[in-house]
């Protein structure tokens, strides 16, 4: 469903006077409705952005930085996607809205918009796009034509760093996990740990799920005992972290060992799961407000991405920590426990 900024204004006005029980004046913009959403629809022949994001994704942070960050530029219209949503329905929202440029957040946003680009000649010009909040969003965009991206994860090496500063424990040997859709962004983030002088224990998986997750048991049986790595870097792959691969796999594996675990989402820190330790993330609302600006560098280009811009890392992080497990795995001083912008506890 295509919503513009115009309209669900009005229909939030509409809601509040109901429910606060102005009948009068609930009436009388009933009555003007019409007359109101033609003025909002002279909004659609301005330049306008489509925000797409599927149904239940929580991006209100998100969403509140991009307009905060755009200063009222640009008019904002919105795409909720559903399991029934296709291309076509892309093609007429960014026809009904005017839309000059798309946000997508999420991984389903980008894999719509990706389809809508596949029904575009190669010969035509592609409205830019700007692409968040998807786990390794590079295996995506990267063959989409005029498209930028926000990675989502934080480099391993700036997480490493970020755990030494805070928590004071040196992690010289970093065990990464990863399937070859997480790829480039290792390659990207091992050369950065190099000049650094964090040694990557490489640790590649195969793609097939079932594969994966054979591996898995006995990669971090050899890098744990073996190698003796530091501390582990988790992608935001679920193939990897699953209920099933928690009660089969990690639990067994990391009950035999203390060695910290970085995770790339709060959900894996919940003490319940025994499982992360600590996590570098994306402030969601610095998120948005990244977007934004690299918007007014494609405007600026002549809407189009420009040359060096195509995937950038997340400039706002910060910093958490699951408290029960840290202690667990390390000592941890009160001092070190400052350091870290959230704790969770329970």
């Amino acid at each position: 469903m295509l919503k513009h900024e115009g309209e669900l204004r009005i229909e939030a006005l509409c809601r509040a006077m109901r429910a606060s029980r102005h009948i009068l004046h609930y009436s009388l913009l009933k009555m003007l409705m019409p007359f109101l959403l033609i003025l909002v629809g002279t909004a659609y022949t301005q330049d306008s952005l489509l925000v797409i994001h599927p149904e239940g994704l929580n991006c209100r942070e998100v969403v509140e930085g991009l307009r905060r960050g755009l200063e009222g530029e640009y008019p904002l219209s919105f795409l909720i996607a559903t399991d029934s949503t296709d291309r076509l329905d892309v093609a007429a929202a960014i026809k009904r809205s005017n839309s000059r440029l798309v946000v997508c957040i999420g991984n389903e946003a980008t894999a719509l918009l990706g389809d809508y680009q596949d029904i575009i000649g190669p010969d035509k010009p592609i409205v830019p796009s700007v692409h968040l909040m998807g786990a390794f969003i590079w295996s995506q965009v990267k063959d989409m034509r005029n498209a930028s991206a926000i990675h989502y994860e934080v480099p391993f090496a700036k997480v490493a760093g970020l755990f030494t500063r805070t928590v004071g424990m040196k992690v010289k040997n970093l065990g990464v996990l990863y399937r070859p859709i997480a790829g480039y962004f290792v390659e990207e983030c091992a050369k950065k740990a190099k000049e650094v002088g964090i040694n990557i224990i490489d640790i590649p998986l195969p793609e097939a799920p079932e594969k994966a997750l054979l591996a898995l048991d006995m990669e971090l049986k050899a890098k744990l005992m073996v190698d003796r790595v530091d501390a582990l870097w988790i992608p935001n792959d679920f193939v990897i972290v699953n209920k099933r691969s928690l009660d089969d796999v990690w639990k067994s594996n990391l009950r035999r060992n203390r060695v910290p675990v970085f995770v790339g989402v709060e959900t894996l820190l919940q003490p319940n799961l025994k499982f992360g330790t600590f996590a570098a993330l994306p402030i969601q609302s610095k998120l948005g407000e990244q977007a934004a600006g690299i918007i007014f560098e494609i405007v600026k280009n002549n809407w189009r991405v420009p040359d060096g811009s195509r995937i950038v890392f997340p400039a706002d992080i910060e910093t958490v920590i699951n408290v029960p497990q840290a202690l667990k795995k390390f000592k941890i001083t009160e001092n070190a426990l400052t350091e870290v912008d959230r704790w969770i506890m329970d």
